[in-house]
């Protein structure tokens, strides 16, 4: 175990950047259709978790507790940060685990009064 390193291994980010930078039948999808395609998938295992497609995908995700609106996040995030006219570097890890963030942050936002993160910006259980 190395001492001082953040988290930088999940599946569904991980999915989603493969979606990305791997072609897949000779195609690669935009970081908008990746997203759009995850909060489709999501949204289908938040109401039925088990024999949900992305629970085939990835088979070690848990529960869902509330849908993540990822293409609102990316609309917000891409005011800030060019992510998506970048040609040639795709997203990081870190940018990916933001806009799942920022999702979550849109998606409580009238339901609670404070929400925080832990040191990596993740939410767990």
């Amino acid at each position: 175990m190395q001492v001082g390193r953040l988290k930088e291994r999940d599946p569904l980010f991980e999915l989603v950047l493969k979606w990305i930078t791997h072609a897949e039948w000779d195609m690669t999808l935009t970081l908008r259709e990746a997203l759009g395609k995850t909060e489709t998938l999501i949204d289908e295992h938040f109401r039925n978790p088990s024999g949900s497609e992305l629970s085939r995908k990835c088979p070690q995700i848990g529960q869902f507790y509330t849908r993540l609106p990822l293409v609102k996040a990316l609309d917000h995030f891409s005011k800030k940060v060019s992510v998506e006219v970048r040609r040639f570097v795709p997203p990081t890890f870190s940018e990916v685990r933001q806009l799942f963030n920022l999702a979550q942050v849109f998606e409580m936002r009238d339901k609670i009064k404070m929400l925080t993160f832990d040191a990596d910006d993740t939410l767990y259980e």
